[in-house]
C-alpha cells in the first residue's frame, strides 16, 4: 500500500468500530506503514501515524462510551 492509495485512511478509521482488538490492529499496522514509508514518503508517513492516534483515541471514547451505557 503506498501513501497515494485512497483506501489507508478508510482502513484506520474503520478501526474505530472494532472494540477491544481495533486499537492494537491499527497501532500495528501503522507503525509498519510508518517505518516502511518514513524514508521516501516523511509527510505520508507522519500523516498516518497521526490519523492512527486518533482512530485509536477514537475508539477508546466509544468503548469506554458504550460501557457506560450498558452500566445505566
Amino acid at each position: 500500500m503506498s501513501p497515494d492509495d485512497k483506501r489507508w485512511p478508510w482502513i484506520v478509521y474503520s478501526t474505530v468500530f472494532v472494540p477491544v482488538i481495533g486499537q492494537p490492529i491499527v497501532v500495528l499496522g501503522s507503525s509498519l506503514l510508518y517505518f516502511r514509508w518514513r524514508r521516501a514518503w516523511p509527510e505520508a508517513a507522519k500523516r498516518l501515524n497521526r490519523h492512527a492516534w486518533i482512530a485509536v483515541a477514537l475508539n477508546i471514547a466509544l468503548t469506554l462510551g458504550l460501557l457506560r451505557l450498558l452500566r445505566r
